[in-house]
């Protein structure tokens, strides 16, 4: 017997609920990658540490992790971990129905670190894109492709994809590194 009306609706509710969850549980990455990927990054300034945000830092300023220089100078870096095959750069940049800020223009780091699996690798690739320079990239070069992704409820995120050899079109360059692991 199908079923009706208001059970039917809230079966679908609940899958895509737990789906949503179990997608953002699967793209979770172990932080050595993101420790690995940089010190590697910043090594130009000497001997740098690497350390975890706590959850209200991330959450308030789009900050996941701090690299502290010899000199004592914290770098933020916003981490968006990829766990697509297309390796492409994915920036969120806007929202609909809502007042929600993308966290393209929410972040207050510096830097994004862009992780994306490679599986057929066993590893990561790793690329450090200045916050500045993906903003000045949506402004003035066309996105490659868009898409809508829908949050619960009626909020949907405005999504531009990119290669990163894109960056070269306004005189910049993301930096890569494999991390193996």
């Amino acid at each position: 017997m199908e079923k009706k009306g208001k059970d039917r609706g809230q079966e679908w509710y609940n899958r895509e609920r737990s789906f949503l969850k179990q997608k953002r549980k699967e793209l979770s990455v172990p932080d050595a990658v993101h420790v690995t990927a940089l010190k590697y990054f910043f090594k130009r300034f000497g001997d740098v540490e690497v350390e975890r945000t706590p959850i209200h830092v991330d959450k308030e300023k789009g900050i996941d992790f701090y690299v502290k220089t010899a000199q004592g100078t914290l770098i933020g870096v916003d981490s968006k971990v990829r766990k697509t095959e297309n390796k492409l750069l994915t920036l969120e940049v806007d929202w609909l129905n809502t007042e929600r800020k993308a966290w393209l223009y929410n972040t207050e780091a510096e830097y994004f670190l862009f992780v994306h699996e490679a599986k057929d690798k066993g590893g990561y690739d790793c690329y450090l894109v200045k916050v500045e320079d993906a903003r000045r990239l949506v402004k003035e070069v066309e996105p490659r492709s868009r898409r809508g992704w829908r949050d619960p409820g009626v909020a949907v995120a405005v999504i531009y994809f990119y290669e990163y050899k894109d960056l070269a079109r306004i005189g910049s360059v993301a930096e890569r590194v494999f991390v193996k692991f």
